[in-house]
């Protein structure tokens, strides 16, 4: 009862924090406050375990709750604010992940603190009230409980026997434990794909439709309703709006505009969630069971037959909801040669397993007519190149430089040529555009003309000529991973004078990186220099510190595990490990400095100091576990963004817990050794 009235506390006044913040419940808020909630007991769990042990001791409740508080404050004290330094490098982390995730640093680090607080009053306040002289849990337990007090009892006595042989051979421990975690890391390391943002199933899919240059609005119209009564057989389908003559920008889509183009963007019902698909047994037409991939797998097997057109189908499933993964950009000045490149590409991306729908942003335009001058013709004729250019816009499209004014009202007026059809290039050569020696000057005569067709739009970046090739990826198939994949694939096509570079996600993935390496760094930094002023030593930290390889090892399992892949989100996930990982080694090594100042030799301070912080180790360590299991299980829609974070958070805190309660004592008695050795040369 105690705990369960620390944990609204610690809610109710981190949202009047938020409150006068300004702050909403959002995606990253709600995200933080339930992440928080195993977090949030932790502080009051140490305290609570350690006031009830001293009242096994056969203290009063006040007694207890004082010496309780102030024997485990300064652990207390430590964890919290490295958790604090952690979670405050990510609410300030520059580029676009920082803008996403400064409300969630902010919250946590909020939330963290009122835990501290309310860990230091309400809890000792409420259990120096409700407990009773000579009262204690452990005796008073009953039925379940009482079964479980004898596991633990019976676990306590076998972890004591361990941390006895571990001391013994506890060079041997230390070498075992960093081989384990060495191979741990480079086994895992190869699996694990890299993304911007984890896979969501946004309900939406976007299917593009493109006849033949020449084809008319009408022949796409009626493609466009075959399609659409195709679709409409689907029940996974809620409603879709279809745009003939164009095709629009974004929804993973290169954007076009013709009569040979269409797009119908596609609404998927609700997907059901876990407790939907657990507790409600009949079917609801109102939901769908399938994921958007299936659907759209679907959805192309059913427009294949139909002929005459090209059919892309895409389930968008960017957290923006727009473009495709893959955007290759090639620059060059030769809108030539980025075409045939950019074909050559397309053509071998197609061909390569994972990608799909691979396709060019340019397009083969209307037919047209290009003149081109002769200079020196032009020149002997006296007629220069820019008169000739006015003659033929002024003949075509027309001279606008006129209006016609009657009285306030003013006409604009288009001079044309007359008795020219614009259509036919034999006319147009007629056109005079000077006079020499008392004959007219044709077009033909200073000019070549030939039918060609030219690009519907050009592309520029920084200046160059770009054509983009964009592709699609099949599921499970990471971003970094096919962004590799591509560049080994394209090493051998000639690229002479032309520039290559990944944009979209796997730019913006690029760019943020480096935000990412920084805050990690800074977060290491940061809890290194706490644990170091707070325990007024360098080593005691260093040895805390082996606690992130082991957290990290954990983590990367996870993620294989789970079939996760290395993002933004998973890499919060791992800066928060910084901050966490440390707990239960610091809760063994403040209290085992304990002992030793109260006389106990080194081993047999580590000894006990390990057995009688086994529980609240335990506690928080499964606490923070259970928290976060509901995420990382993904139940309720949405989950996909945010069930990377707790997948990291679960699998570094498994692993680390356990090999903490190993690995930390050993590699503690091996640094204070070595502690003596070196102050024992200094004072010689």
């Amino acid at each position: 009862m105690i705990i369960a009235i620390a944990l609204p506390s610690c809610l109710v006044f981190t949202f009047l924090a938020l409150y006068m913040f300004g702050y909403t419940l959002n995606q990253m808020t709600l995200l933080a406050l339930s992440l928080s909630v195993g977090i949030l007991i932790d502080d009051s769990i140490v305290v609570l375990e350690s006031i009830t042990r001293h009242l096994g001791l056969g203290e009063t409740p006040y007694e207890a709750a004082y010496n309780g508080r102030t024997e485990i404050g300064f652990a207390d004290i430590t964890t919290t604010i490295s958790d604090v330094v952690v979670y405050l490098p990510i609410a300030f982390m520059g580029g676009i992940v920082g803008a996403f995730f400064k409300q969630f640093g902010v919250t946590v680090v909020v939330a963290t603190l009122f835990s501290l607080i309310v860990s230091f009053t309400v809890t000792p306040a409420l259990a120096s009230r409700w407990y009773r002289t000579g009262q204690s849990p452990e005796k008073a337990a009953k039925g379940v409980f009482r079964a479980l007090d004898r596991l633990y009892v019976k676990l306590e006595t076998v972890y004591r026997r361990i941390l006895v042989r571990v001391l013994s051979v506890k060079g041997w421990v230390a070498v075992f434990g960093l081989v384990t975690l060495a191979a741990a890391l480079l086994i895992t390391t190869p699996y694990l794909g890299t993304d911007l943002l984890p896979a969501m199933d946004m309900g939406q899919i976007a299917i593009t439709i493109e006849l033949p240059p020449g084809s008319s609005l009408a022949t796409t119209d009626g493609i466009s309703r075959r399609a659409e009564n195709v679709i409409q057989t689907i029940p996974d389908i809620a409603n879709e709006v279809t745009t003939v003559g164009e095709i629009v920008g974004g929804f993973g889509a290169i954007p076009q505009r013709g009569p040979q183009f269409a797009q119908i963007n596609v609404r998927l019902k609700d997907k059901s969630s876990i407790l939907e698909q657990l507790f409600i047994r009949r079917k609801s037409n109102n939901v769908r069971n399938r994921d958007d991939n299936s659907v759209a797998n679907d959805i192309r097997k059913l427009l294949t037959p139909i002929p005459g057109a090209r059919f892309a189908v895409t389930a968008v499933r960017s957290a923006s909801g727009t473009g495709l993964p893959i955007q290759l950009q090639i620059k060059g000045n030769d809108l030539a040669t980025l075409k045939r490149v950019a074909v050559s590409i397309r053509d071998r991306m197609a061909q390569m397993p994972g990608i799909s729908d691979p396709d060019i942003s340019t397009r083969t335009g209307k037919p047209e007519i290009q003149i081109h001058p002769d200079r020196d013709l032009a020149t002997s004729a006296g007629v220069s190149i820019s008169l000739i250019s006015a003659i033929i816009r002024d003949a075509i499209e027309g001279n606008a430089d006129l209006s016609y004014r009657n009285d306030s009202e003013e006409l604009p007026v288009r001079v044309q040529l007359s008795g020219v059809n614009r259509n036919e290039p034999a006319d147009l050569e007629n056109i005079a555009v000077g006079f020499y020696s008392g004959r007219s000057i044709l077009l033909s005569d200073v000019t070549t003309s030939k039918r060609t067709s030219g690009p519907s739009a050009i592309d520029r970046i920084n200046g160059q000529r770009m054509i983009t090739v964009t592709a699609d990826l099949a599921p499970k198939y990471p971003l970094g991973n096919a962004q590799a994949d591509i560049t080994k694939r394209l090493a051998d096509i000639p690229t002479q004078g032309v520039d290559f570079h990944f944009g979209g996600d796997s730019e913006a993935m690029d760019d943020n990186i480096p935000y990412f390496v920084s805050s990690l760094g800074l977060a290491v930094i940061l809890v290194y220099l706490v644990m170091a002023s707070l325990f007024n030593s360098l080593l005691n930290p260093f040895v805390i510190m082996f606690s992130l390889p082991m957290a990290l090892a954990g983590a990367l399992g996870a993620l294989v595990l789970s079939g996760e892949t290395i993002s933004l989100v998973s890499m919060i996930g791992i800066i928060m490990l910084v901050g966490l990982m440390g707990r239960n080694a610091i809760l063994l090594i403040d209290f085992t400095g304990t002992l030793r100042s109260r006389g106990m030799s080194r081993d047999e301070a580590i000894i006990e100091g390990g057995a009688t912080r086994l529980r609240p180790i335990l506690m928080t360590s499964i606490a923070t576990i259970v928290g976060m299991l509901p995420v990382a299980l993904r139940i309720g829609r949405a989950s996909e963004l945010r069930a990377p974070m707790a997948i990291v958070v679960i699998g570094g805190m498994t692993v680390s817990t356990f090999l903490t309660l190993l690995m930390i004592p050993a590699l503690y008695s091996i640094a204070d050794d070595w502690s003596s050795k070196f102050s024992g040369k200094i004072k010689q």
